[in-house]
């Protein structure tokens, strides 16, 4: 298993995986209970987070206006169990504004610049701890990354 408990550059086999993939799975907690969703996503390596488009009037978007701890996971659907990957993670929703909305959206109609025809919210999934499993490297293989405090 190899541990990052500092905020110094995330592992490059993450940084792989979160690029490669776009479709993360998002979970927070609201007077109803929980509450998952699945939002396509672009990673931000500057910022250590997923961006995301989400309208205010979804539920998961009203949870991560009130309360913006959440967690995640992104991974792929595999039939062999020696081939399973993903990751979890834990982050703070960022509702961006202002020159950060701006980088984040450039970034995100890059990949995906059909969301242009529908504007929503633009938000950022800073990560606070990611833990990504990969059988690949052996069963049970862990690489977790944790933002510094």
């Amino acid at each position: 298993m190899s541990r990052n408990l500092s905020d110094e550059p995330i592992a490059q086999p993450l940084i792989d995986y979160l690029t490669s993939h776009h479709v993360l799975s998002v979970a927070g907690v609201d007077e109803q209970g929980v509450w998952a969703a699945n939002c396509f996503y672009v990673w931000s390596h500057v910022d250590k987070g997923f961006v995301i488009l989400s309208s205010l009037k979804t539920r998961h978007g009203q949870i991560m206006q009130d309360s913006p701890q959440i967690c995640g996971t992104v991974a792929t659907q595999e039939q062999t169990i020696a081939h399973l990957q993903g990751i979890q993670f834990t982050a703070n929703a960022v509702l961006l504004a202002d020159e950060a909305q701006k980088r984040a959206r450039k970034l995100y109609y890059k990949v995906f610049p059909i969301a242009r025809a529908k504007p929503a919210p633009i938000w950022l999934l800073e990560a606070q701890m990611l833990k990504m499993t990969n059988n690949r490297l052996g069963f049970g293989h862990k690489t977790i990354w944790q933002r510094a405090l």
